[in-house]
């Protein structure tokens, strides 16, 4: 008989699963174990410095800004059309951060010396963020968000678009919904079938519980009709 299995969880936990010879009855033991320390715990939180104002606020005065959004835009790279006539505009790293280089002097009886660092500032999007929504209405949302906390979202349903006609204020559980509407053209693009998306767009904006639709052209709103501060807490999907 095998000994016991440790395998590690995504909170770092080690759990010391029951012996098996199964190995697939071992990962479904694994994810029951998980699902129920997570049942006794609080979430996990987005922002572990406790602060609740975003980081691209706090770090950067409106000058330091613009100086970010002038290394921002030749990075960008072209997206999927799956708005018809607006194509995503993308950050290349996956990680979402844009850091701003930073100089750190040390100082003492025997060392002195200059380290050139890199300061994460925020995220990619939130620069495109602060300069639709200004800063006003940005501070309405919070780090460490629960369902009902607004959130910057995205109609074209690519988190890495930085395209300012792509985003939109709204509930996180409105923007946690939309993924079921996004997610079906952006596996097309990621087979490289963006001739389908197309038709595959026009079928899902008919079921769209959302409002806007999702893969709406929101060049012509104006931004207050882009903020929606509160809605109901109805899940559409039965989910």
């Amino acid at each position: 008989m095998p000994g016991p299995i440790r395998l590690g969880n995504c909170n770092g936990e080690i759990l010391n699963l029951p012996p098996s010879n199964n190995w697939r009855t071992s990962l479904v033991n694994f994810s029951q174990m998980s699902k129920k320390r997570k049942a006794g715990t609080d979430e996990r939180v987005h922002n572990k410095s406790g602060c609740q104002e975003l980081a691209i606020l706090r770090a950067n005065t409106d000058e330091e800004l613009a100086e970010l959004e002038r290394t921002l835009k030749p990075k960008l790279v072209p997206g999927p059309e799956v708005i018809e006539g607006s194509r995503c505009k993308l950050w290349p790293n996956k990680k979402l951060k844009i850091t701003r280089a930073g100089k750190v002097y040390l100082g003492g009886l025997r060392v002195w010396g200059l380290i050139h660092c890199c300061q994460d500032v925020g995220e990619s999007y939130h620069v495109r963020a602060v300069q639709v929504f200004g800063r006003d209405r940005m501070r309405l949302v919070p780090a460490n968000k629960d369902a009902g906390s607004l959130t910057v979202s995205h109609i074209c349903g690519s988190r890495r678009c930085c395209k300012r006609s792509h985003l939109l204020l709204e509930p996180k559980h409105i923007n946690d919904g939309r993924t079921h509407c996004h997610f079906l053209p952006h596996v097309l693009h990621s087979q490289r079938r963006d001739g389908e998306i197309k038709a595959m767009v026009k079928a899902i904006r008919k079921a769209c519980p959302h409002t806007p639709l999702c893969f709406s052209s929101l060049r012509t709103k104006a931004v207050s009709k882009r903020v929606i501060e509160q809605a109901p807490m109805i899940d559409v999907f039965g989910m």
